[in-house]
């Protein structure tokens, strides 16, 4: 998983956006903020945090989803996603050892 700070850059449709890990409460907050009862979370409010908090360059909102398309926004959304919560590759060697 990517830290506080690290970066990331990802280019859909010709766009090149910028990826920044917020840290890890804000991510549990993000997270614990969308959840719904039911346990479903809102998308709506996921991707408003995502854009705020994470994408840094180009700063974008829904006018710039309009613009690209629901494919784009999709692909951008997973890779936010993607770059805040998978493991990376050492991390994922250490669990495996630690379990020996």
């Amino acid at each position: 998983m990517a830290k506080y700070g690290e970066s990331k850059e990802v280019t859909v449709k010709g766009v090149t956006y910028t990826l920044v890990h917020p840290g890890v409460r804000k991510v549990v907050q993000l997270q614990s903020s969308v959840a719904a009862g039911d346990g479903s979370i809102n998308l709506d409010a996921l991707y408003d945090g995502y854009m705020k908090h994470v994408i840094h360059s180009p700063k974008v909102d829904w006018s710039h989803w309009d613009e690209q398309g629901l494919k784009a926004l999709q692909e951008v959304m997973n890779e936010c996603d993607t770059f805040l919560t998978a493991e990376d590759e050492g991390q994922e060697v250490l669990q495996e050892q630690s379990k020996k």
